[in-house]
């Protein structure tokens, strides 16, 4: 389920089945390539240079683009790039986490979260520099002890969620004391 709400842009666009494929297809062909030549023969500056000329209005195509292409292609497996997550990322994204994340199973935790609250490129570099996925639900706090029950989840779970924000909300809380203890807000909801 995604965040976006309709009003602005959506980050996270499909950069298709079909396009992902294409990358993956490259990726496979240079790789090929490359062992076919061996190392040192310019395959990638070779091809990129060879499709420019073929495609001269089309984009992507340089040394550095086919490379992540090749890159793109070894890191992730056919099955991998079909699932849902992958498929739905722009190829941007996709760049992001192969440049900033080594094994493949944080990619796909990454991938998720960003369809899921539909960040930017640039959200989800900062996610990841920021190691949302090391650090989730383990920043320390004495809430337990200081707060009744159904506070001191409440709060907990918003330090969990990366989604909330706290700048500018407050929880919707009940009319009386009674109601109060009956249902306590989820993190999300909130009144801004």
């Amino acid at each position: 389920m995604s965040s976006y709400d309709g009003r602005s842009p959506k980050p996270v666009e499909s950069y298709g089945p079909v396009r992902t494929g294409s990358a993956r297809h490259i990726g496979d062909v240079i790789r090929a390539r490359q062992e076919r030549a061996g190392w040192g023969a310019k395959v990638i500056d070779r091809l990129s240079h060879d499709l420019r000329q073929a495609f001269p209005d089309m984009g992507g195509l340089s040394s550095r683009n086919l490379q992540y292409m090749r890159t793109f292609a070894g890191a992730l497996s056919e099955r991998a790039i079909a699932q849902a997550p992958l498929v739905q990322l722009t190829w941007y994204h996709h760049v992001t986490l192969l440049d900033k994340l080594e094994e493949n199973v944080e990619r796909l935790w990454y991938a998720e979260r960003t369809v899921e609250h539909g960040w930017s490129r640039n959200v989800l570099a900062f996610q990841i520099a920021s190691r949302l996925r090391e650090r989730r639900g383990r920043a320390p706090n004495s809430f337990k002890a200081t707060l009744p029950p159904a506070d001191s989840d409440f709060a907990a779970q918003v330090f969990k969620d990366p989604t909330c924000s706290t700048s500018s909300a407050r929880p919707i809380r009940a009319a009386s004391k009674r109601s109060r203890t009956r249902s306590s807000p989820t993190p999300c909801n909130w009144r801004h």
